[in-house]
């Protein structure tokens, strides 16, 4: 019985502690369409920045891997730009290169903590006067992950059995 009493809180703690811990993301299609060149990459809805890519009130960095026409291309970079300071947009890499849009802010959030915004979006590329192309944010799904409260929970269930049939089977030979 005394186990029971202790047992029992323990597992109820950890079961709290653990729904508190899991997390689903969805998945966000890009899709950047400029000219004749179709540009498509996917990314959590809420990636995970490494603050040494991440400059707060500025932009954050994130590696992708994309499609350029329907073909693989080598992972990049990729800039995401805060509006005010930045002119939003993105880059890949960062600084210009392959891609340089300005626009409208494709996220909320800070930036050690973004959030990307579902929608249709005007860039211009190239430099601030330049040649329109737009990029649709999409939802593609749910990732997900294990669900520890669950487990826990019939771990608990479990344990609870083990502990009364071993009490039933010590009356049983008493």
């Amino acid at each position: 019985m005394r186990r029971l009493i202790i047992t029992l809180p323990l597992m109820a703690a950890l079961g709290f502690l653990g729904a508190t811990r899991a997390s689903a993301d969805s998945i966000d299609t890009f899709t950047y369409t400029f000219g004749p060149d179709t540009f498509t990459w996917d990314l959590p809805a809420s990636p995970t920045v490494d603050p040494n890519f991440s400059f707060p009130g500025n932009s954050f960095y994130v590696p992708v891997t994309y499609s350029l026409n329907d073909v693989t291309q080598a992972p990049q970079q990729f800039a995401f730009y805060n509006e005010a300071t930045q002119g939003g947009g993105f880059a890949a890499p960062p600084g210009g290169g392959i891609l340089n849009t300005f626009g409208p802010m494709l996220y909320s959030g800070r930036e050690t903590t973004p959030t990307f915004s579902l929608g249709t979006f005007q860039l211009v590329d190239g430099a601030p006067d330049g040649p329109i192309g737009t990029l649709v944010i999409s939802s593609a799904g749910v990732t997900p992950l294990p669900e520890t409260s669950s487990l826990l929970l019939l771990g608990t269930a479990l344990v609870l059995f083990g502990l009364m049939r071993k009490k039933l089977v010590h009356r049983a030979t008493s």
